[in-house]
């Protein structure tokens, strides 16, 4: 809901902030490092942190009215139940059980047509002749692969039927 109102404009003033401050600190990074823009903005907030403390106990002391604007930040829920850390990290851990299952199957050779070291003859044109030079009614490398593929799959059908016998 709080998204919503800032792209909407409904608060003017936090929206020109919150997009104002995004616009420096893209503009920074195409000046200077990240960790440097990361430090100084660390300070420009703390120090305007300060200040509005300052600002709101001085007004205190001298009994004029004010709005402290930082009121909605000491309201703000900060703390983070388990509910939401498994929601962002049941994505994480299928995305590392996926991986892991993937390698497993190339480090064991699940599947031939997914190793790395087909690649070269995956990618090279076939050639009867090794001394012919590739003209250009040759196949693509893409073909080539599609071919390698095809014999795989005809072998795969062959041994099929005779383990069926």
């Amino acid at each position: 809901m709080a998204l919503r109102n800032i792209l909407n404009w409904s608060d003017p003033s936090l929206s020109g902030l919150i997009f104002g401050s995004g616009f420096v600190f893209l503009l920074s990074l195409s000046h200077f490092s990240l960790l440097s823009v990361i430090a100084y903005f660390s300070l420009t907030l703390l120090f305007f942190c300060m200040g509005c403390k300052v600002y709101v106990h001085l007004m205190g002391t001298l009994k004029k009215p004010c709005k402290d604007p930082l009121a909605k930040v000491e309201v703000m829920d900060l703390a983070i139940s388990a509910e939401n850390i498994e929601a962002c990290l049941a994505p994480v851990v299928e995305g590392l059980n996926t991986a892991t299952s993937q390698l497993r199957g190339l480090c064991l050779v699940h599947n031939i047509l997914t190793q790395p070291s087909l690649l070269p003859s995956c990618m090279s044109p076939p050639s009867s002749d090794p001394s012919s030079t590739p003209s250009p009614s040759s196949p693509s490398p893409g073909s080539s692969c599609l071919f390698f593929q095809l014999s795989m799959n005809r072998t795969k059908l062959k041994l099929m039927k005779y383990l069926a016998k």
